[in-house]
Protein backbone atom coordinates (compact mmCIF):
# COMPACT_ATOMS: atom_id res chain seq x y z
CA UNK A 1 0.00 0.00 0.00
CA UNK A 2 1.24 3.15 -1.19
CA UNK A 3 1.04 6.33 1.50
CA UNK A 4 0.41 10.11 0.69
CA UNK A 5 1.07 12.72 2.27
CA UNK A 6 -0.82 16.34 2.26
CA UNK A 7 1.76 19.44 2.99
CA UNK A 8 -0.20 22.12 4.65
CA UNK A 9 1.53 25.01 6.32
CA UNK A 10 2.32 23.78 9.14
CA UNK A 11 2.14 20.04 8.90
CA UNK A 12 2.18 17.16 6.96
CA UNK A 13 -0.48 14.58 7.47
CA UNK A 14 -0.94 11.41 5.23
CA UNK A 15 -4.52 11.13 2.61
CA UNK A 16 -7.34 8.85 3.62
CA UNK A 17 -6.95 5.76 1.20
CA UNK A 18 -11.04 4.90 0.04
CA UNK A 19 -11.35 1.68 -1.05
CA UNK A 20 -13.25 0.86 -4.17
CA UNK A 21 -16.65 -0.86 -2.83
CA UNK A 22 -16.78 -3.56 -5.54
CA UNK A 23 -14.90 -4.84 -8.69
CA UNK A 24 -17.66 -3.34 -10.74
CA UNK A 25 -16.53 0.32 -9.36
CA UNK A 26 -12.80 -0.23 -10.81
CA UNK A 27 -14.44 -1.46 -14.12
CA UNK A 28 -16.30 0.82 -14.86
CA UNK A 29 -13.28 3.53 -14.17
CA UNK A 30 -11.30 1.71 -16.68
CA UNK A 31 -13.95 1.76 -19.20
CA UNK A 32 -14.61 5.54 -18.91
CA UNK A 33 -10.86 6.16 -18.44
CA UNK A 34 -8.22 4.20 -20.10
CA UNK A 35 -5.18 6.57 -19.80
CA UNK A 36 -5.35 5.27 -16.44
CA UNK A 37 -3.34 2.53 -17.88
CA UNK A 38 0.29 3.89 -17.97
CA UNK A 39 0.92 3.75 -21.63
CA UNK A 40 4.33 5.27 -21.02
CA UNK A 41 5.29 2.16 -19.42
CA UNK A 42 3.91 -0.24 -21.41
CA UNK A 43 6.06 -1.72 -24.85
CA UNK A 44 5.08 0.23 -27.54
CA UNK A 45 3.51 3.07 -25.84
CA UNK A 46 -0.13 1.75 -26.64
CA UNK A 47 -3.49 3.94 -26.97
CA UNK A 48 -6.37 1.94 -25.87
CA UNK A 49 -9.43 1.56 -27.23
CA UNK A 50 -12.34 0.38 -25.77
CA UNK A 51 -13.60 -2.94 -27.34
CA UNK A 52 -16.13 -3.72 -24.92
CA UNK A 53 -16.43 -4.61 -20.85
CA UNK A 54 -17.55 -7.93 -19.81
CA UNK A 55 -16.58 -9.90 -23.12
CA UNK A 56 -18.50 -13.69 -22.95
CA UNK A 57 -15.96 -16.31 -23.66
CA UNK A 58 -16.32 -19.78 -22.93
CA UNK A 59 -14.35 -19.74 -19.65
CA UNK A 60 -16.70 -16.61 -18.63
CA UNK A 61 -16.46 -12.98 -18.88
CA UNK A 62 -13.36 -10.78 -20.06
CA UNK A 63 -13.60 -7.96 -17.24
CA UNK A 64 -12.16 -5.51 -20.21
CA UNK A 65 -10.87 -5.84 -23.54
CA UNK A 66 -9.02 -3.11 -25.51
CA UNK A 67 -6.92 -2.71 -28.65
CA UNK A 68 -4.54 -0.64 -29.67
CA UNK A 69 -3.02 1.28 -32.70
CA UNK A 70 -1.04 -1.90 -33.82
CA UNK A 71 -4.29 -4.16 -33.64
CA UNK A 72 -2.61 -6.21 -30.19
CA UNK A 73 -5.85 -7.37 -28.04
CA UNK A 74 -5.40 -6.32 -24.75
CA UNK A 75 -7.45 -8.09 -22.13
CA UNK A 76 -7.80 -6.83 -18.69
CA UNK A 77 -8.61 -8.45 -15.72
CA UNK A 78 -9.85 -6.69 -12.77
CA UNK A 79 -9.82 -7.65 -9.23
CA UNK A 80 -10.44 -5.58 -5.56
CA UNK A 81 -10.23 -6.41 -1.92
CA UNK A 82 -9.96 -10.21 -3.01
CA UNK A 83 -7.87 -12.40 -1.29
CA UNK A 84 -7.36 -15.00 -3.56
CA UNK A 85 -5.82 -12.52 -6.36
CA UNK A 86 -2.58 -14.57 -6.09
CA UNK A 87 -3.91 -17.35 -7.31
CA UNK A 88 -7.12 -16.78 -9.04
CA UNK A 89 -6.78 -14.49 -11.33
CA UNK A 90 -3.29 -15.13 -12.57
CA UNK A 91 -5.79 -18.60 -13.76
CA UNK A 92 -8.09 -16.50 -14.79
CA UNK A 93 -5.86 -13.94 -17.08
CA UNK A 94 -3.98 -16.84 -19.09
CA UNK A 95 -7.71 -18.91 -19.92
CA UNK A 96 -9.22 -15.48 -20.99
CA UNK A 97 -5.60 -15.56 -23.15
CA UNK A 98 -6.05 -18.51 -24.67
CA UNK A 99 -10.13 -18.07 -25.37
CA UNK A 100 -9.64 -14.95 -27.17
CA UNK A 101 -6.71 -16.80 -29.37
CA UNK A 102 -8.89 -19.56 -30.34
CA UNK A 103 -12.42 -18.45 -29.82
CA UNK A 104 -12.23 -14.69 -31.61
CA UNK A 105 -11.71 -13.03 -34.73
CA UNK A 106 -10.86 -9.78 -36.46
CA UNK A 107 -13.65 -9.67 -37.51
CA UNK A 108 -15.83 -10.20 -34.38
CA UNK A 109 -13.63 -7.99 -32.69
CA UNK A 110 -14.22 -5.45 -34.84
CA UNK A 111 -18.17 -5.93 -34.37
CA UNK A 112 -17.98 -5.67 -30.70
CA UNK A 113 -16.44 -2.67 -31.08
CA UNK A 114 -18.76 -1.24 -33.27
CA UNK A 115 -21.61 -2.49 -31.13
CA UNK A 116 -20.55 -0.35 -28.43
CA UNK A 117 -19.22 3.02 -29.63
CA UNK A 118 -22.51 2.67 -32.21
CA UNK A 119 -22.23 6.16 -33.99
CA UNK A 120 -19.46 7.45 -31.81
CA UNK A 121 -17.01 4.29 -33.60
CA UNK A 122 -15.06 6.05 -36.09
CA UNK A 123 -14.61 9.34 -34.30
CA UNK A 124 -13.25 6.86 -31.28
CA UNK A 125 -10.54 5.47 -33.26
CA UNK A 126 -9.69 8.18 -34.83
CA UNK A 127 -9.29 10.20 -31.88
CA UNK A 128 -8.09 7.47 -29.48
CA UNK A 129 -5.86 5.42 -32.00
CA UNK A 130 -5.03 8.17 -34.90
CA UNK A 131 -5.98 5.70 -36.99
CA UNK A 132 -8.73 5.92 -40.38
CA UNK A 133 -10.00 2.19 -39.40
CA UNK A 134 -9.39 -0.78 -37.84
CA UNK A 135 -7.48 -4.16 -39.43
CA UNK A 136 -9.37 -7.19 -39.09
CA UNK A 137 -6.54 -8.65 -40.85
CA UNK A 138 -3.43 -7.59 -37.82
CA UNK A 139 -6.08 -8.05 -35.49
CA UNK A 140 -6.08 -12.20 -36.70
CA UNK A 141 -2.29 -12.00 -37.63
CA UNK A 142 -1.87 -10.81 -33.56
CA UNK A 143 -4.14 -13.46 -32.21
CA UNK A 144 -3.07 -16.64 -34.43
CA UNK A 145 0.86 -15.90 -33.63
CA UNK A 146 -0.14 -14.76 -30.89
CA UNK A 147 0.87 -11.38 -29.90
CA UNK A 148 -1.23 -10.16 -27.22
CA UNK A 149 -0.94 -8.09 -24.04
CA UNK A 150 -2.54 -9.06 -20.40
CA UNK A 151 -3.10 -6.48 -17.84
CA UNK A 152 -4.07 -7.34 -14.30
CA UNK A 153 -5.18 -4.27 -12.14
CA UNK A 154 -6.55 -4.61 -8.52
CA UNK A 155 -6.09 -1.74 -5.71
CA UNK A 156 -3.34 -3.83 -4.22
CA UNK A 157 -0.63 -5.87 -5.95
CA UNK A 158 1.04 -8.82 -3.94
CA UNK A 159 4.74 -9.63 -4.19
CA UNK A 160 3.71 -13.17 -5.60
CA UNK A 161 2.15 -11.44 -8.33
CA UNK A 162 4.76 -9.15 -9.53
CA UNK A 163 6.97 -12.18 -9.25
CA UNK A 164 4.81 -13.80 -11.97
CA UNK A 165 4.82 -10.74 -14.08
CA UNK A 166 8.79 -10.26 -13.74
CA UNK A 167 8.89 -14.71 -14.53
CA UNK A 168 6.49 -14.55 -17.46
CA UNK A 169 7.79 -11.65 -19.56
CA UNK A 170 11.13 -13.33 -19.19
CA UNK A 171 9.71 -16.80 -20.35
CA UNK A 172 7.45 -15.62 -22.79
CA UNK A 173 8.13 -13.26 -25.91
CA UNK A 174 4.71 -12.97 -27.90
CA UNK A 175 2.22 -12.23 -24.64
CA UNK A 176 3.70 -8.95 -22.62
CA UNK A 177 1.61 -8.79 -19.11
CA UNK A 178 1.81 -6.18 -16.16
CA UNK A 179 0.14 -5.84 -13.00
CA UNK A 180 -1.30 -2.11 -12.25
CA UNK A 181 -2.11 -1.37 -8.73
CA UNK A 182 -4.69 1.84 -8.49
CA UNK A 183 -5.23 2.85 -5.62
CA UNK A 184 -8.14 6.04 -4.50
CA UNK A 185 -8.23 8.72 -1.83
CA UNK A 186 -9.95 11.22 -0.79
CA UNK A 187 -8.65 15.18 -0.63
CA UNK A 188 -11.92 17.44 0.44
CA UNK A 189 -14.34 16.88 -1.97
CA UNK A 190 -11.83 15.20 -4.79
CA UNK A 191 -10.17 12.01 -5.48
CA UNK A 192 -6.73 11.37 -6.21
CA UNK A 193 -5.87 8.16 -8.03
CA UNK A 194 -2.24 6.79 -7.58
CA UNK A 195 -1.15 4.29 -10.37
CA UNK A 196 2.08 1.87 -9.74
CA UNK A 197 2.78 -0.41 -12.58
CA UNK A 198 5.05 -3.56 -12.46
CA UNK A 199 5.86 -4.95 -16.14
CA UNK A 200 9.05 -5.83 -18.13
CA UNK A 201 12.23 -4.37 -16.66
CA UNK A 202 14.37 -2.57 -19.35
CA UNK A 203 16.74 -5.32 -18.23
CA UNK A 204 13.96 -8.09 -19.23
CA UNK A 205 13.59 -6.26 -22.44
CA UNK A 206 16.45 -6.71 -23.27
CA UNK A 207 17.05 -9.89 -22.44
CA UNK A 208 13.75 -10.91 -24.53
CA UNK A 209 14.76 -9.00 -27.45
CA UNK A 210 19.14 -8.74 -27.53
CA UNK A 211 19.81 -12.10 -26.02
CA UNK A 212 20.41 -13.47 -29.64
CA UNK A 213 20.84 -10.07 -30.92
CA UNK A 214 17.41 -9.80 -32.00
CA UNK A 215 14.60 -7.20 -31.37
CA UNK A 216 10.31 -7.49 -32.25
CA UNK A 217 8.47 -5.35 -34.10
CA UNK A 218 6.66 -4.38 -30.59
CA UNK A 219 9.78 -3.36 -29.01
CA UNK A 220 11.21 -1.41 -32.48
CA UNK A 221 8.25 1.08 -32.58
CA UNK A 222 9.18 1.40 -28.80
CA UNK A 223 12.06 2.50 -29.51
CA UNK A 224 11.17 4.91 -32.00
CA UNK A 225 8.32 6.55 -29.25
CA UNK A 226 11.38 6.81 -26.68
CA UNK A 227 13.53 8.42 -29.16
CA UNK A 228 13.99 12.00 -27.57
CA UNK A 229 15.83 13.31 -30.75
CA UNK A 230 12.97 12.91 -32.39
CA UNK A 231 9.77 15.24 -32.67
CA UNK A 232 5.89 13.92 -32.23
CA UNK A 233 5.80 14.69 -35.88
CA UNK A 234 8.66 12.82 -37.36
CA UNK A 235 7.79 10.06 -34.77
CA UNK A 236 4.35 9.53 -36.46
CA UNK A 237 5.52 9.32 -40.03
CA UNK A 238 8.19 7.05 -39.31
CA UNK A 239 6.01 5.00 -37.26
CA UNK A 240 3.26 4.83 -40.15
CA UNK A 241 6.19 4.52 -43.16
CA UNK A 242 8.06 1.49 -41.11
CA UNK A 243 4.36 -0.42 -39.87
CA UNK A 244 3.75 -0.39 -43.99
CA UNK A 245 6.83 -2.07 -44.15
CA UNK A 246 7.19 -4.68 -41.68
CA UNK A 247 3.08 -5.51 -42.83
CA UNK A 248 4.39 -5.98 -45.95
CA UNK A 249 7.32 -7.86 -45.43
CA UNK A 250 4.43 -9.99 -42.93
CA UNK A 251 2.15 -10.43 -45.65
CA UNK A 252 4.38 -11.90 -48.27
CA UNK A 253 5.91 -14.12 -45.14
CA UNK A 254 9.53 -12.64 -45.59
CA UNK A 255 11.88 -13.05 -42.91
CA UNK A 256 13.09 -9.72 -41.23
CA UNK A 257 16.12 -9.91 -39.90
CA UNK A 258 16.90 -8.00 -36.29
CA UNK A 259 20.02 -7.03 -35.15
CA UNK A 260 20.08 -4.52 -31.71
CA UNK A 261 19.22 -1.12 -33.34
CA UNK A 262 17.99 -2.12 -37.00
CA UNK A 263 15.41 -4.24 -38.91
CA UNK A 264 17.02 -5.75 -41.42
CA UNK A 265 15.52 -7.15 -45.44
CA UNK A 266 18.08 -8.73 -47.60
CA UNK A 267 17.99 -9.32 -51.00
CA UNK A 268 19.49 -12.32 -52.59
CA UNK A 269 20.13 -13.56 -56.14
CA UNK A 270 19.32 -17.46 -56.92
CA UNK A 271 23.04 -18.09 -56.27
CA UNK A 272 22.71 -16.96 -52.98
CA UNK A 273 24.97 -13.86 -53.76
CA UNK A 274 23.40 -10.76 -51.89
CA UNK A 275 22.23 -8.06 -54.20
CA UNK A 276 21.52 -5.21 -51.61
CA UNK A 277 18.80 -5.39 -49.10
CA UNK A 278 17.00 -2.24 -46.89
CA UNK A 279 18.28 -1.22 -43.31
CA UNK A 280 15.97 0.39 -40.71
CA UNK A 281 16.94 2.05 -37.70
CA UNK A 282 14.76 3.22 -34.96
CA UNK A 283 15.94 6.53 -35.22
CA UNK A 284 13.52 7.35 -38.44
CA UNK A 285 16.96 5.92 -40.55
CA UNK A 286 16.26 4.03 -43.57
CA UNK A 287 19.33 2.61 -45.53
CA UNK A 288 18.96 1.10 -49.53
CA UNK A 289 22.11 -0.62 -50.39
CA UNK A 290 22.62 -1.94 -53.42
CA UNK A 291 25.47 -4.22 -55.27
CA UNK A 292 27.37 -2.60 -58.03
CA UNK A 293 26.68 -2.64 -62.16
CA UNK A 294 29.22 -6.48 -62.59
CA UNK A 295 26.71 -8.21 -59.61
CA UNK A 296 23.52 -7.41 -61.15
CA UNK A 297 21.46 -8.60 -63.71
CA UNK A 298 18.79 -7.46 -65.59
CA UNK A 299 15.98 -7.81 -63.67
CA UNK A 300 18.28 -6.41 -60.42
CA UNK A 301 19.26 -3.00 -63.08
CA UNK A 302 15.64 -2.41 -63.44
CA UNK A 303 14.91 -2.72 -59.50
CA UNK A 304 18.17 -0.59 -59.04
CA UNK A 305 16.72 1.93 -61.40
CA UNK A 306 13.42 2.20 -59.26
CA UNK A 307 15.30 2.67 -55.67
CA UNK A 308 17.53 5.23 -57.17
CA UNK A 309 15.04 7.25 -58.25
CA UNK A 310 13.25 6.83 -54.76
CA UNK A 311 16.33 7.61 -52.64
CA UNK A 312 19.22 8.67 -54.82
CA UNK A 313 21.80 5.87 -54.35
CA UNK A 314 25.31 6.88 -54.01
CA UNK A 315 28.50 4.82 -54.21
CA UNK A 316 29.89 3.77 -50.93
CA UNK A 317 32.90 1.47 -50.66
CA UNK A 318 31.09 -0.83 -48.01
CA UNK A 319 33.58 -4.30 -48.95
CA UNK A 320 37.37 -4.94 -49.92
CA UNK A 321 36.22 -6.05 -52.82
CA UNK A 322 33.48 -3.97 -54.37
CA UNK A 323 31.32 -0.88 -54.29
CA UNK A 324 28.08 -0.99 -53.00
CA UNK A 325 25.42 2.22 -53.64
CA UNK A 326 23.50 3.16 -50.74
CA UNK A 327 20.69 5.92 -50.36
CA UNK A 328 20.66 7.16 -46.69
CA UNK A 329 17.26 8.90 -45.60
CA UNK A 330 15.04 9.89 -42.85
CA UNK A 331 11.65 8.14 -43.24
CA UNK A 332 9.95 11.39 -42.37
CA UNK A 333 12.10 13.54 -45.08
CA UNK A 334 10.76 11.20 -47.84
CA UNK A 335 7.91 12.71 -49.76
CA UNK A 336 4.89 10.54 -50.65
CA UNK A 337 5.71 9.91 -54.23
CA UNK A 338 9.37 8.75 -53.19
CA UNK A 339 8.19 6.34 -50.21
CA UNK A 340 5.27 4.94 -52.65
CA UNK A 341 8.14 4.00 -55.08
CA UNK A 342 10.17 2.43 -52.31
CA UNK A 343 7.70 0.60 -51.07
CA UNK A 344 6.08 -0.72 -54.19
CA UNK A 345 9.61 -1.56 -55.47
CA UNK A 346 9.83 -3.45 -52.22
CA UNK A 347 6.57 -5.31 -53.47
CA UNK A 348 7.79 -6.26 -56.72
CA UNK A 349 11.25 -7.40 -54.82
CA UNK A 350 9.92 -9.62 -52.22
CA UNK A 351 7.39 -10.83 -54.49
CA UNK A 352 9.88 -12.21 -56.77
CA UNK A 353 12.30 -14.07 -54.12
Amino acid sequence: MKKIYLQTKNDISPLKEENFEKELVLQILLEKHPHLLPSDEIIGNPNFLLVQREVPVSVGFIDILYLDQLMVPTVVETKVNNPEIRRKIIGQGYEYLTSISYELSGKQIINLTKNYWKDKYESQIKNVLGIDCLSEREIDKNLKKPRLRLIFVADFIPRELRKFVEFINNASRGIDVYAVQIERYLLDEKRIFAVSTWGPTESVIHDKTTSFGLMSREEFINKINKNETLSSKDKTIAIERITQIFDLTEYLNFEIKWGTKSANIVFKDKDESRIGGLAIFYNGQINVEYAPFNQRNQFWNSIYNKFDKAVDLQKTYLKNTSHFKVGRHSFFDLTEEQFSLLLSTLKEVLSSL
